[in-house]
């Protein structure tokens, strides 16, 4: 301290000075406590006392201190409002700052009133940096169970999960990447290592599946109105290697070429077994034809249970009969012995290889049900 100090009567009377007490105005030698295990010697000659404030030392005069936090005063340092002597870290609920602003406690850093930083726990959050605007409330929170980015009626518009999933409008994604109500992807309800794709419709009925149906077969497929089970799609077939596509009405359409505005849409012939056909025109020459079937067609079809559909382009014919057939050739002959010459029309039709037991009943399609909860984040 200078040769004149300024000591605050409340400093006197809180025993911040040591025994040796003021009496006149000048003083020698003496031991002034500046905290309780720390005492300095000073001159205190010219020593001048000053009710309820210290001296600045930049020379502003007389500043007063209150342990009651006053604008313009002095506040002694507490377990609310420390500053470490050693690093500087400045503690606020502790007298130990590990960082520069170590606060324990909830803080809310307020910006003109407009907006404002909340730090701390928040509706059972374990931390929360709440943000807010005109009333609302937008939160970032850091639970044990990941952290979300609320931005509207504290739900969670964005959340990451501490189990690696990722969630749109829900904090409890049942998939690696879930979107609350209209659609979520990820692994499928059956366990297995499979993706899924699911959307829904605005009445929250399925719309589309894109994903197992049990542990062999697989759909990119719609709904039907209940929501429950697919009406059409593609179905691939694990244990037989088949992708099949299925629906009410299997259509091609084309533009109509004598209306722009409109399309030709053809329906697709039904039967109850998976079929080829060839058809084409030969030449009956003496009453005998001979014709030998394209290969693309003897190698998917098979001889059993093939048909063969002739008609004659001749008034005069006989008729005519099929007195040989195989997958690779027909045999035609006139009826009656006949020695006809003219052309006739064939068509030959045959049931597809691998797939003569085609099975015309099945069991619905039923889309998984997907769990409204998941207990695991």
């Amino acid at each position: 301290m200078s040769a004149k100090t300024i000591i605050s009567s409340r400093f006197l009377s809180a025993g911040l000075v040591s025994a040796s007490l003021l009496t006149g105005a000048a003083f020698a030698q003496t031991s002034v406590s500046t905290s309780p295990n720390q005492t300095f010697t000073s001159d205190l000659t010219g020593l001048v006392a000053c009710a309820d404030s210290v001296v600045d030392q930049n020379g502003s005069g007389c500043m007063q201190a209150n342990v009651v936090p006053t604008i313009g005063m002095l506040y002694p340092l507490s377990v609310d409002f420390f500053v470490s002597a050693v690093s500087g870290f400045v503690g606020m609920g502790t007298t130990s700052p590990l960082a520069d602003l170590h606060v324990i406690g909830e803080g809310l850093f307020d910006l003109s009133g407009a907006r404002a930083v909340l730090l701390g726990d928040s509706n059972g959050d374990t931390g929360v940096v709440g943000f807010s605007a005109g009333g609302a409330r937008h939160d970032l929170a850091f639970t044990n169970f990941g952290l979300s980015l609320r931005l509207s009626d504290m739900v969670e518009d964005f959340f990451f999960g501490s189990s690696g999933r990722f969630g749109i409008g829900t904090n409890a994604p049942i998939s690696d990447f879930s979107i609350q109500n209209r659609i979520w992807m990820g692994i499928n309800p059956f366990g297995l290592d499979e993706s899924v794709v699911m959307t829904r419709r605005a009445d929250d009925l399925r719309a589309a599946y894109m994903g197992p149906l049990s542990a062999s077969l697989y759909t990119i497929g719609m709904h039907r109105s209940d929501g429950l089970f697919i009406g059409g799609g593609i179905l691939q077939d694990d244990d037989t290697d088949e992708v099949s596509i299925f629906a009410d009405v299997k259509n091609f359409r084309e533009t109509n070429p004598r209306n722009p505005n409109t399309d030709i849409v053809y329906a697709c012939i039904e039967g109850p077994e998976a079929a080829a056909y060839v058809r084409g025109t030969g030449d009956l020459i003496g009453g005998m034809a001979h014709i030998e079937l394209p290969e693309h067609f003897s190698d998917v079809a098979m001889t059993e249970g093939m048909t063969v559909h002739v008609t004659p382009r001749s008034a005069s014919s006989r008729g005519l009969a099929v007195v040989e057939r195989t997958k690779t050739h027909i045999v035609v002959a006139e009826l009656l012995n006949g020695q006809g010459n003219y052309q006739f029309d064939w068509e030959v039709k045959g049931v597809r290889a691998k797939y003569e037991d085609y099975q015309v009943v099945r069991p619905k399609l039923r889309s998984p049900l997907l769990p409204a909860t998941h207990q695991q984040r």
